[in-house]
């Protein structure tokens, strides 16, 4: 396996982690409303 393919990997990987873990801390925060027509979440203060 060459660089190039391994830091595309790893790449992938970090910006999965990066993802659910904005999802959670989104879902968990105190004061979020649902705004907008998708009724998307938005941390509020």
């Amino acid at each position: 396996m060459d660089i190039n393919m391994m830091f595309s990997i790893l790449g992938l990987v970090g910006g999965l982690f990066c993802c659910v873990g904005d999802l959670l801390f989104d879902l968990k925060g105190k004061g979020n409303e649902k705004l907008g027509t998708l009724a998307i979440l938005t941390a509020i203060g």
